[in-house]
């Protein structure tokens, strides 16, 4: 079930407006679930603290296998010594476009090519069945595309689930999802052969893909929405600097069951047949979550 990040240059779509520009309004809508910029030189909303006023809160700050020792981080206590995932202000870690000096760094360690659940953030918010997530992303300048999956956003419920991963060797995002709850269905904004039950291209005619790079800051933002149960009416979103890169309009993502999506895993799995010969980070910032768009201008606050 994967939401990967194929993404497509032709993002003209004169269907939905307001979905394919830039929206710069303000984050003080009602609908925002979580925030978080770092900004004060912490992880705010850590599990045993508040969490933030819509609700949502860091469930898990991960550590990983590193030489012989699993050092998972569970977000309560000393998440800055976990090799995994930190709390970095490094000049790599600065963010020019929002300027920020803060960003959590996910090392993808040299010597490790499988970290799962160990490799991640987590945040949990109330559940809803339409979400918005908004993040600002970072691959550093060794980074090496796997030859198997780099699983970016995991967004889930009790009974369903959507993963972002960038994956197949490849810099490009796709989309995978469960038709009818069940299963596992590959969307790309182009697809190159026959569509199958199996995979498939995107909603938005003449769409195309769009390449990745490294060392350089990207504004990603996916937006789930859950089909009424047992009816198709679901649909997927993401843009990249403002810019609809994939969208996916009329599909069962759900089944018949009644539950929302309420977990969201940042920076999951690398997995790759070799594993890495040098550190590869990657580094994300100005997380927001909400029930409504939110655009590349609003900074957490």
């Amino acid at each position: 079930m994967l939401f990967v990040f194929f993404i497509s240059c032709n993002s003209n779509d004169d269907s939905s407006p307001d979905e394919t520009s830039n929206d710069n309004t303000g984050n003080d809508h009602a609908g925002v679930l979580f925030e978080a910029s770092f900004e004060n030189g912490t992880v705010p909303y850590l599990i045993g603290n508040n969490a933030h006023p819509g609700g949502g809160r860091f469930v898990f700050v991960g550590g990983e296998i590193n030489n012989g020792a699993l050092n998972p981080g569970d977000g309560t206590q000393f998440y800055g010594e976990y090799n995994n995932v930190i709390l970095d202000d490094s000049e790599e870690a600065a963010n020019p476009s929002t300027g920020s000096k803060f960003a959590l760094k996910t090392h993808y360690a040299a010597g490790h090519a499988f970290s799962f659940q160990k490799n991640t953030t987590i945040i949990k918010v109330p559940q809803q069945d339409v979400l918005y997530v908004r993040w600002w992303q970072k691959w550093s300048k060794n980074w090496v595309w796997p030859s198997d999956q780099q699983k970016l956003i995991k967004i889930k419920g009790p009974d369903v689930s959507q993963n972002f991963p960038v994956t197949g060797g490849l810099n490009v995002i796709h989309l995978t999802y469960s038709p009818n709850g069940e299963g596992q269905k590959y969307v790309y904004s182009k697809w190159s052969g026959d569509e199958t039950d199996y995979r498939g291209g995107d909603s938005v005619p003449d769409n195309d893909n769009f390449l990745l790079e490294t060392n350089r800051w990207y504004c990603i933002e996916v937006m789930v929405q859950l089909n009424t149960p047992n009816q198709s009416d679901g649909e997927y979103n993401y843009w990249i600097d403002g810019d609809l890169k994939l969208r996916l309009t009329g599909v069962n993502n759900r089944g018949s069951v009644t539950t929302g999506v309420e977990t969201i895993e940042m920076q999951h799995v690398y997995q790759d047949n070799n594993p890495p010969q040098v550190g590869i980070p990657t580094w994300i910032g100005d997380i927001v979550i909400s029930t409504q768009r939110i655009g590349c201008g609003n900074t957490a606050n």
